[in-house]
């Protein structure tokens, strides 16, 4: 087969696979982080973090430095854990009163994702809009 005819098809597999990965959403070659992450706390305290479990607006490829605290008094001993469904994160331990936990990633995907508190589900929801 002629040079010119393989390089051709080396050209058109790459501009196949380029294609089928896009209707997807994958990419061969991640996105570089887009500054510094975006330093946030998510404070749990009586059945709700923040007081009212707020909306958190994130940019695409934005770096997040997540911490999560448990407030509760000591003698008050309420467990809390904190996971984000689409994200692909786990979910942190079951955290005591005073415990905290970090959870550091960088949302890739535009859309409305949710956070809760697996033990206390119903009761501390919460929405991550990625822009």
């Amino acid at each position: 087969m002629p040079a010119s005819r393989k390089r051709w098809l080396w050209v058109a597999a790459g501009v196949l696979a380029g294609g089928v990965l896009g209707v997807f959403g994958w990419t061969l070659i991640q996105d570089e982080p887009a500054g510094p992450p975006v330093e946030l706390e998510l404070v749990a305290r009586d059945v709700r973090y923040n007081g009212d479990n707020p909306v958190l607006h994130l940019r695409r490829g934005q770096p997040v430095r997540l911490t999560v605290r448990n407030a509760e008094a000591s003698e008050n001993p309420m467990f809390h854990d904190f996971a984000i469904a689409g994200l692909g994160l786990d979910p942190t331990r079951a955290l005591a009163p005073g415990e905290s936990a970090v959870i550091e990633f960088i949302p890739r995907q535009p859309g409305t994702y949710t956070y809760h508190c697996p033990l206390h589900p119903g009761l501390m929801n919460g929405k991550i809009v990625v822009e």
